[in-house]
């Protein structure tokens, strides 16, 4: 009986590996949503930015959306994330005060992946985003997240999950 378990636990991450979908949402970068996060690859006209975004939805309301760019070579993340909180919180921002979460992963494919949630102010208003390196030692993909809707457990959790599937392939 336990053998029929775990082979029928077997063919159901099969099946849904298989029906996954792939996006190529930059250049040597994919990813595959699960069938279960509600998330769209579009272009988005009220960021007034050209191409195509990773949106996370809500029902009818975008939730959150994905920015990304990219660098040839490896980043040194001990001097990647330094920067990036100074340039984002301020000169004088405290670590602990700013980084409201952090982590690092690896994808399916191997690639590593950290990430920190920063919140920082921007014309007066409290911004919460979500920072994620993912690297290989050819490419380094920054990508962004922003929530809309200030769910910010549901936008971290749902990018997490779905760069947990990207692979870099360079």
């Amino acid at each position: 009986m336990k053998m029929l378990k775990i082979l029928g636990f077997i063919s159901l991450l099969v099946s849904t590996s298989l029906n996954a979908e792939e996006w190529q949402i930059a250049e040597y970068l994919t990813i595959e949503p699960a069938d279960s996060i509600d998330v769209t690859f579009q272009e988005i006209p009220e960021l007034e930015m050209e191409g195509e975004f990773v949106a996370g939805w809500k029902g009818e309301d975008m939730s959150y959306f994905l920015v990304l760019d990219a660098e040839s070579g490896e980043i040194d993340e001990s001097e990647y994330w330094p920067a990036l909180i100074k340039e984002m919180a301020g000169k004088k921002a405290k670590y602990k005060d700013v980084i409201i979460a952090e982590g690092k992963f690896k994808t399916r494919s191997g690639n590593q992946v950290s990430h920190k949630t920063i919140r920082y102010s921007m014309d007066g208003e409290q911004v919460v985003q979500l920072f994620t390196l993912v690297k290989s030692k050819k490419m380094t993909y920054w990508i962004v997240a922003t929530s809309v809707d200030e769910d910010i457990k549901y936008m971290t959790e749902n990018t997490i999950a779905i760069l947990k599937t990207a692979t870099i392939t360079r």
